[in-house]
Formats: structure tokens, C-alpha cells, sequence
């Protein structure tokens, strides 16, 4: 595979940074916020809102689309995107830039992120087009599923998934898109198991369900709204230097009406309040999670955001790539996350509860990884409702 790969196509590996996933609500004794937390009080630049914009929209799209627990990755979709408008023209390349995408490749991490686009036609272009990979889908079916899966399976965490399969194409397929996206946290304040506690976890069914709460005592950046709408921390995270964080947010009401509200505006606010926060003693506890979104076709997300004629036979155009007339056929995506303690054995702490803040993340809240320094895409959005 690695060989066929070098031959067929420029590097077409994205590296990410590490994440993680947080829960949290401020608990009822803790309530009271500091002084020295940071309000959302100043100005955004516009290429902060920009680079949000296609972000918030994807989310809250597939709010809609679904119930309970969501998870997204904004940032290689929006990578995977800017590469088909590198090969788009027309109406395909309208669509795509009206949907303000924007981008950024990170330097390697812990946090692997791909995509491909596979196309099944000569590509005496492909010089200038990294991730396109031509794959002879009309002249060896079962070669070409291999190579698509086996290329994307490599940055998953599963190497035997399957992103492709004979149902997903058919005779006029000529171009498949695949997206991987899969994170494993690395903390810079240790969560060790031995802090780790039994809590209840007061889902938005009305529900109490037992889960297990790690804890970490450090300095955190906090935030909060200045009518208490909402708080928020951001947990460093280690092995990378590119400023991304995980974000944890606390709606003063239901977590999933704040995320369907919620507008590239406030989100990039929330980033630049925490940026700009100086780290307070603080015990942080939210649950161990792993979550794994197995691979799904996205064209009903994406023409939902206007993004129509990318799927369309008669109106897609890709002349940039290819003088024939092609279109996509699917575009999917899998997804998994990893959230649990740091490794290594340690005691319990015994200074915990003396933390002069406090958040605990035992209520429903949204999360996310993003880079407080610069103005990217965030890696991952969740929304969590039940444990």
C-alpha cells in the first residue's frame, strides 16, 4: 500500500494535534466565578469569524440531522473541500467559496487527520493537485476499493474499516472523496486514574446515569459570558506547539438550543476570551469517553449548506482537474475519539477539593478543539447530552 501510494500520488496525509472530549458543569458550592475570569468583551477580527463560519454551519446541520451525542470534524472536511475547490470551476466553484471554507494543514501531532479524492480518469494535471489519487474504479473495481480503503484506513484507528464499499459507486462513478479524522489526547495536566471518581451525570432525557469523572488540578484559562450565559476552559494539551486546546463550554440552559443559536461570532469570541485569560488554579472534571462514528456518506449534510452541484451529473464542473465531464459520486467521512487518562500509575491526590475555582463538566455542554492563537477551523465540535 505504502508503495502504491508514493507511486500514485503526492503526499496526501494531514496531520492534526491532538484532542480529547470534556463534559462539565460548575458545581452548585463553586458557582460564585472569580474576578480574574475573562469576559467576551472585545472586538473580533473578521478572518476569526470567517474561519468559524462554515464550521458553525456544518455543526448545527447536523444537529438537525440528529439526536443525542454529536461529533464533528470541521477541519478536515473544510481541507477536504478546499481540495475540491482547487480542481472546481463555475457553479461548483461558486458554491464552494460562497460557503466561506477555509482551511489549514498543521505540522504533525498526535491527532491524524486525511482525505482523499480518488478519480478514475489520466491525470496529466495532477502535478498541482495534492490528495488526488487516480484509482481505476471502471477497470478493477475490487483493486480500487483496496486502494481507497486501505489508503484512508491507515490514519484510523481501525485498519480494517471500510469506507468504500461496491454500493457506494457504480458505473458512472469517476471521483470519491473519503475523510478520516481520529484523536487520542495527550494532557498536559495529567487526568490520572487514580483521581478518576464515580458521578452522576444529569443527561438532557432527565435522566442520572453513573459515569466515570476524571479530575485534574492546574492552570486553566476560564471564561465566561458577561450575563452568565455560559462558561468555559481550555485544557492544554502536550506533543504539540501549534496553540490548539480542547475547549469545554457550560450553557446556563439547554446545551443544545446554545449550539443551534450559536453564531461564528460568539465562537470566535469564546476563543479569543480564553486566549487572552490568564491560567487560574482550577480542578477540572469531566468523564472518560471513547466515541467512534463509523463511515457515512456527507452528501445530504453538504447540499443541505448549499452545496448542490458538486453531486450533480449534469451540473458539476471539475475542468480544472479534467477535461471529461465528472462528478461526485459520495463524499465520507469516519470519525473516532479517545478521551482517558494520561498513562502512568500515581496516588490519588489529597489537594483536590482545595482548587480556588472549579468546573465539572456532570451536565450537558458542547466541546471543542481549536487553536485559541490563530484563526483555523476547529479540529472537533461535540455536542453532549447523555452518558
Amino acid at each position: 500500500m505504502k508503495t502504491a501510494r508514493n507511486i500514485l500520488l503526492p503526499s496526501i496525509v494531514i496531520l492534526g494535534l491532538i484532542s480529547g472530549g470534556i463534559y462539565g458543569f460548575l458545581h452548585k458550592k463553586n458557582e460564585e466565578t472569580t474576578d480574574t475570569e475573562t469576559e467576551t468583551t472585545f472586538a473580533i477580527p473578521e478572518e476569526g469569524v470567517q474561519s468559524d463560519a462554515f464550521s458553525v454551519r456544518y455543526f448545527q446541520q447536523v444537529l438537525h440531522e440528529q439526536n443525542g451525542n454529536v461529533l464533528v470534524a470541521p477541519q478536515i472536511v473544510s481541507n477536504a473541500l478546499r481540495a475540491m475547490a482547487d480542481i472546481a470551476s463555475g457553479e461548483t466553484l461558486k458554491e464552494l467559496e460562497a460557503a466561506q471554507v477555509s482551511g489549514n494543514i498543521h505540522a504533525a501531532g498526535a491527532t491524524v487527520q486525511d482525505f482523499l479524492i480518488a478519480v478514475d480518469i489520466n491525470l496529466p494535471k495532477n502535478g498541482n493537485h495534492d490528495g488526488v489519487m487516480p484509482i481505476p474504479f471502471s477497470e478493477d473495481l475490487p483493486l480500487a476499493l483496496s486502494l481507497f480503503n486501505g489508503t484512508l484506513a491507515q490514519s484510523s484507528p481501525d485498519p480494517n474499516a471500510q469506507f468504500a464499499s461496491r454500493e457506494s459507486v457504480t458505473e458512472r462513478t469517476r471521483l470519491l472523496a473519503g475523510i478520516t479524522a481520529y484523536c487520542m489526547p495527550a494532557w498536559q495536566a495529567p487526568f490520572y486514574a487514580a483521581d478518576t471518581q464515580a458521578a452522576d451525570f444529569d443527561s438532557a432525557s432527565g435522566a442520572l446515569p453513573r459515569y466515570q469523572q476524571m479530575r485534574s488540578r492546574g492552570l486553566f484559562r476560564l471564561a465566561n459570558a458577561g450575563d452568565d450565559t455560559w462558561r468555559a476552559v481550555a485544557l492544554e494539551l502536550d506533543s504539540t506547539k501549534n496553540g490548539s486546546v480542547l475547549i469545554g463550554i457550560i450553557p446556563s440552559g439547554s446545551a443544545r438550543e446554545f449550539a443551534r443559536e450559536l453564531t461564528p461570532l460568539q465562537l470566535s469570541s469564546i476563543r479569543k476570551a480564553l486566549a487572552e485569560a490568564t491560567p487560574q488554579d482550577t480542578l477540572v472534571e469531566f468523564p472518560r469517553i471513547e466515541q467512534r462514528i463509523q463511515a457515512y456518506d456527507m452528501r445530504y449534510t453538504l447540499r443541505k449548506l448549499g452545496l448542490t452541484s458538486l453531486f450533480d451529473p449534469a451540473k458539476a464542473d471539475f475542468s480544472r482537474l479534467t477535461t471529461q465531464k465528472i462528478h461526485l459520486s459520495a463524499m465520507v467521512q469516519a470519525i473516532a475519539v479517545s478521551l482517558v487518562e494520561s498513562p502512568g500509575k500515581q496516588k490519588a491526590s489529597d489537594n483536590m477539593e482545595d482548587a480556588a475555582n472549579r468546573i465539572s463538566f456532570s451536565r450537558p455542554f458542547i466541546w471543542l478543539i481549536a487553536d485559541l492563537t490563530s484563526h483555523t477551523p476547529p479540529e472537533f465540535i461535540g455536542l453532549v447530552e447523555e452518558l
